[in-house]
């Protein structure tokens, strides 16, 4: 109960930052997209830091480096497949929404480097914050990610297609979109949380 609450206070926080800050910055370099847009965008970037937030990446006030790593394949899916499970359902919406935002994201190559990127540098982090490195996790949210495309392509169809204006444009727009959400995550955010939680505790 504590855990999904915590969560939940976590996302409202997250939420409270991100979507301002991300409103602003579509607003000064992608104006031309539209509210439409820059709401998504601000959905996706929520859901973004609430991936950091639940894989408990490091903060820059709390470095600790531990550099137990996992590089066995399907290592501990007999012990724990629950805990397999959750990080496939993790990534599952990222596979939705990044080609229904970005038409960049509208191939399965695109979303197996996003999630696997993405899962790959969460896994990184995570040696520097007491959290073991398993190859296992990165399966595992790439596999959730590309099911989550393929239910995209199930109910959006023929409008999910690779337009080739912009291409590019929409891949520095996500980099620059998860760099953002990761710095807000690395250092803002974590003073916010801790002193909510002062007052609640």
């Amino acid at each position: 109960m504590y855990t999904i609450v915590g969560l939940l206070i976590d996302g409202i926080l997250i939420a409270v930052l991100v979507v301002p800050i991300i409103w602003i910055w579509q607003r000064m370099f992608y104006k031309e997209l539209g509210a439409k847009h820059r709401w998504l965008a601000a959905l996706f970037g929520c859901y973004i830091a609430e991936i950091f937030a639940v894989t408990g990446i490091p903060s820059v006030w709390r470095l600790n480096a531990d550099l137990s790593v996992n590089l066995v394949p399907f290592d501990a899916l007999h012990t724990s497949p629950i805990q397999y499970c959750l990080n496939i359902i993790l990534f599952i919406p990222m596979g939705i929404l990044a080609p229904l935002i970005w038409h960049k994201f509208g191939c399965l190559r695109m979303i197996l480097l996003l999630g696997g990127g993405l899962s790959c540098f969460i896994e990184f982090m995570q040696m520097f914050n007491f959290r073991a490195t398993d190859v296992d996790d990165l399966i595992a949210n790439t596999a959730g990610a590309v099911i989550g495309f393929v239910i995209a392509k199930l109910i959006a169809g023929k409008r999910i297609k690779r337009e080739q204006s912009g291409l590019c444009r929409q891949g520095r727009e996500v980099l620059a979109l998860c760099a953002l959400i990761f710095l807000i995550n690395f250092t803002i955010q974590p003073l916010l949380s801790e002193w909510v939680w002062s007052f609640i505790v």
